[in-house]
């Protein structure tokens, strides 16, 4: 038995989508089932939410040894806070 390329698209969607980074509205797209482009579509999108998120990690991580350090810089925990939330966000529907 082989392994398409086929296969290997459904299995990063699939993949992807069980991680969360693809939307419950985008994995159940009724025009999705061979529709490559699409799927690519979803997944790129997918990947993007990731990496925002991983994006927000890193600020808040750097915020975080500031203020363990004794640099405790209010605005730090503000924009931290706020690209953190913009990354969830993304995760959600209709955003």
């Amino acid at each position: 038995m082989t392994y398409s390329s086929t296969d290997f698209s459904d299995d990063v969607f699939a993949a992807l989508a069980d991680a969360g980074a693809i939307l419950p509205s985008e994995a159940n797209h009724e025009d999705l089932d061979d529709n490559a482009s699409l799927q690519a579509g979803f997944a790129l999108e997918g990947i993007n939410r990731l990496q925002g998120a991983r994006r927000a990690l890193e600020s808040l991580v750097n915020c975080l040894h500031r203020v363990d350090a004794g640099e405790i810089k209010p605005r730090c925990i503000k924009n931290a806070r706020k690209k953190a939330e913009k990354a969830l966000a993304a995760f959600k529907e209709g955003v």
